[in-house]
């Protein structure tokens, strides 16, 4: 149970009743005393409970003057006093106003009254103080120094600066404010790095600059390629040192590479390339920053290794599904490689298929529905055409002509005399165009699971291949008894159309159906070849084609 207080309820006075105290002239509790011409404006102590409101000083607001309109009292209060908030009341508006000058006490506000352009100057009774204020200018320099520390050990962020040098026990007068704080950091950061900005040609000659030399140590770093165009705003840079340069030998059949822009605030690629070891610890060998990331900046990238270490020829390549990389590679080292996939992009696309809301994303998730939205997609595809003036075959002639392609298909496969068998523990019937098809090896390995995968003797020859060469072997077909065209089967045909070959054929072998007296029907006499045809001979030689 929540208990209400009433007395907050009868702290509000209602307007309509006429008071001793008026509060259009007022703001909060203030008292008019129309006598001396005087606004005072105090708070009256109330209990609420066990607790007491302080009361607070009261001030006295005197009317000074009145301007005629609102131009002559804004040039009174212009360059004095700084607003601070607008308080209404029942006849006008009340516009609050400080002096500009810090810790000074005088105050006054300006009384807008409704459907008049007079304007009533009030102030209170507190004379100007006009202090002068001693500021400090720039931060000390032993502050200067905790704040380098800070920053050294990871402490970036000003506000976290200012809660570090309170926890060091400095005073909070002499402790900077953030904005002194963000410009000491900006200038101490183009001493450590550096100005931020660069021009083309600055880049130039730093490359020009940080070239290798013979004298430089193993862990020096120095451009070992650069290539910049003031004209066409564009550059790629290669750096690496000596010691990188040794993780190559690691194990130099291989050469992984990735980019990444999550790093360069300018947006632009960093490029890396190295090796993985055999305890899968990566070993970078060079890093570039480039424009952009097309082909020719991965040939730059590739071209730079092979001119440092000439002998280098790896012959695997790890890296993400991009065209630009497999062909500059192949470009720079002319050489047979197997292309390796990197995991992790194709695992996070899986991982984004399968956990996604929409699942049902595979074929056979809805036996008998469709699997792909083409009926709509063709269906907006046929309507363009219409208005494109492009040549469609009516919707009846395309069904038509759907059925006779299952029908001619079925024939060719009764032709080819496939093999069928019933297998009546799960009713269903099993198709293969191949006599030496092992049904009964198909239907176990359709129940195998881990522990018998684990155990299988032709585990050496599993491979994807000859996973689908062993499932498009053979065909499941359900028939269903009352309506032959409900029945379902495995192959693709049917898992998109509904319809299919092997389900035609089982219904045939069933007498479910008969092939229809057209598809028996065959050309009279020989097909015509194809090409020009030869002109009628006379009539008393024999002619045969």
């Amino acid at each position: 149970m929540i208990d209400i207080d009433l007395n907050d309820l009868l702290l509000f006075k209602n307007p309509h009743v006429p008071e001793k105290e008026q509060e259009i002239f007022s703001e909060e509790d203030e008292e008019y005393d129309e006598n001396q011409n005087l606004f005072k404006e105090n708070e009256g102590s109330s209990e609420t409970g066990t607790n007491k409101r302080k009361r607070r000083k009261a001030i006295i607001w005197t009317h000074l003057k009145q301007f005629e309109n609102e131009i002559f009292a804004n040039a009174e209060i212009e360059n004095k006093w700084s607003k601070e908030k607008t308080h209404p009341t029942l006849l006008g508006t009340k516009h609050y106003y400080k002096c500009v000058h810090q810790k000074c006490p005088a105050k006054m506000h300006l009384v807008y009254l409704k459907n008049q352009s007079k304007i009533s100057l009030f102030v209170n009774q507190e004379d100007h103080v006009h202090l002068p204020i001693k500021k400090n200018r720039g931060i000390d320099d032993d502050i200067k120094q905790k704040i380098k520390e800070l920053y050294e050990f990871g402490v970036t962020g000003a506000l976290n600066i200012i809660y570090g040098l309170r926890d060091k026990r400095i005073e909070n007068e002499r402790i900077p404010t953030q904005k002194q704080i963000y410009n000491f950091l900006h200038e101490y950061k183009q001493q450590l790095f550096g100005t931020a900005s660069m021009t083309y040609g600055d880049l130039k000659n730093w490359c020009e600059a940080n070239l290798f030399r013979t004298n430089m140590s193993d862990y020096e770093v120095f451009v070992t390629n650069y290539y910049v165009s003031i004209t066409d705003k564009y550059f790629r840079i290669c750096l690496t040192s000596n010691e990188l340069m040794k993780n190559a030998q690691k194990r130099p059949d291989l050469l992984a590479i990735d980019a990444t822009y999550k790093v360069i605030f300018q947006g632009y690629p960093l490029i890396i390339a190295g090796t993985i070891d055999y305890h899968r610890h990566f070993k970078p060998i060079l890093a570039a920053v480039t424009t952009r990331e097309a082909e020719d900046d991965y040939t730059f990238v590739f071209d730079s290794i092979k001119k440092k270490i000439p002998n280098y020829n790896p012959t695997y390549l790890l890296a993400d599904g991009a065209d630009q990389i497999t062909n500059s590679f192949q470009n720079v080292f002319r050489k047979k490689f197997t292309r390796i996939m990197c995991w992790a992009h194709a695992q996070r696309r899986f991982e984004t298929w399968i956990n996604s809301r929409n699942y049902g994303w595979y074929e056979g998730h809805a036996i008998l529905y469709p699997s792909t939205n083409n009926a709509l997609e063709a269906t907006n595809n046929s309507i363009k055409g219409i208005h494109t003036f492009r040549d469609r075959v009516p919707f009846s002639q395309f069904i038509e002509q759907l059925k006779d392609e299952h029908w001619f298909e079925a024939i060719d496969f009764l032709n080819s005399k496939p093999k069928i068998k019933y297998q009546d523990f799960n009713d269903v019937f099993l198709l293969s165009h191949d006599h030496s098809a092992d049904f009964e090896k198909y239907l176990d390995m359709l129940d195998c699971d881990e522990e018998c995968y684990l155990n299988c003797e032709d585990i050496g020859s599993l491979n994807f291949d000859n996973f689908m060469e062993f499932n498009n072997l053979v065909r499941i077909v359900k028939l269903d008894k009352i309506n032959w065209k409900f029945s379902t089967c495995t192959c693709g045909d049917h898992l998109k159309l509904y319809m299919c070959k092997h389900v035609i054929v089982v219904a045939l072998s069933q007498k479910k159906i008969t092939i229809p007296e057209k598809y028996y029907d065959s050309i009279i006499g020989s097909k015509t070849k194809p090409g020009k045809k030869k002109k009628a001979r006379a009539w008393n030689y024999v002619q045969k084609d």
